[in-house]
């Protein structure tokens, strides 16, 4: 198994190139967290999530956590645009019953709950063109993962990660830069040059006890090369 190191997610400061185009894939907002989650979890999450739609249904809906910590010194790289730490609870995803999801590497995710890490793509010579931004998310399968605090050991968190793909391998979204200019709304994006669907996501993050707003991209639909 390959091991993510994880840093750390972050202020709308770096935006890599996307080509965006009129999505087929639309948003709706849902009220409510999933029973499935610990309480612990539920209570940094925001009760409210976004569900995405295709043209033959509902997708998946994704939960963000509140007040989310970052780094105040962080500095975007070409590779890293988030500045969240190792292990990082970043939210939750669902797949709803009677279908299934597909992570970044073609994994079958099964209907259900997860939880959502940050991680990083490992710099070596296994994953070499898979992706120029190394930030990922990591679903975790839900009744296993009742802390919200970070899981810091990268191998607990590979090997609960790959528990939702039934794999060795973790189950990884990849996260796509933020724009270098704030937005203010949630929305799906479809990035035409890698047929990507990108969930952008709204939330308030805390660097040194200011809060500060944040968005979040996360592929939700298309897979790696």
């Amino acid at each position: 198994m390959k091991f993510f190191s994880t840093l750390a997610v972050g202020f709308c400061l770096f935006a890599g190139p996307l080509v965006a185009a009129e999505s087929s894939h639309k948003l709706k907002e849902v009220k409510g967290l999933p029973k499935e989650l610990s309480p612990k979890i539920a209570a940094v999450l925001h009760e409210s999530g976004q569900q995405v739609t295709g043209p033959d249904g509902a997708l998946c809906v994704v939960w963000l956590a509140k007040d989310l910590a970052v780094k105040p010194k962080f500095k975007p790289s070409q590779s890293v645009a988030y500045p969240f730490t190792h292990g990082q609870l970043l939210g939750a995803i669902q797949f709803p019953e009677g279908s299934s999801g597909f992570d970044f590497r073609s994994q079958e995710i099964p209907a259900g709950v997860y939880t959502l890490r940050y991680g990083q793509q490992p710099e070596d010579g296994n994953h070499l063109g898979t992706s120029e931004i190394r930030d990922f998310c990591m679903a975790l399968p839900a009744e296993h993962d009742k802390d919200p605090k970070p899981i810091f050991n990268p191998m607990q968190l590979n090997e609960q990660s790959a528990e939702a793909a039934g794999s060795t391998h973790p189950a990884i979204f990849l996260m796509s830069a933020p724009p270098e200019k704030p937005e203010k709304e949630s929305k799906i994006i479809h990035d035409e040059d890698h047929d990507f669907q990108i969930l952008q996501l709204t939330t308030t993050g805390k660097a040194a006890d200011k809060p500060v707003p944040l968005l979040v991209r996360i592929v939700v639909v298309g897979a790696g090369e």
